[in-house]
């Protein structure tokens, strides 16, 4: 599976909506500080585990808020 890094950061921007309700502090900032797409060329279709180095979302955001794995 791949996408590009706009894909991504459009996920983790709704993801982000999504889960700041459930934490305890500013998720937009602290998402942000971790995302490094800038090191990925736009357009781009890149494996998702690349992505996934670069832009967290779904999972890693749950982790951030403190949500237990849901084992899937």
């Amino acid at each position: 599976m791949t996408m590009t890094k706009e894909e991504a950061l459009k996920i983790q921007a709704e993801h982000v909506a999504w889960y700041a309700p459930k934490f305890s502090g500013n998720l937009a900032e602290v998402v942000a500080s971790l995302t490094t797409a800038d090191q990925l060329e736009p357009g781009v279709q890149y494996p998702v585990t690349v992505i996934n180095q670069h832009i967290p979302r779904g999972g890693a955001i749950e982790t951030l808020c403190g949500i237990p794995d849901q084992g899937d």
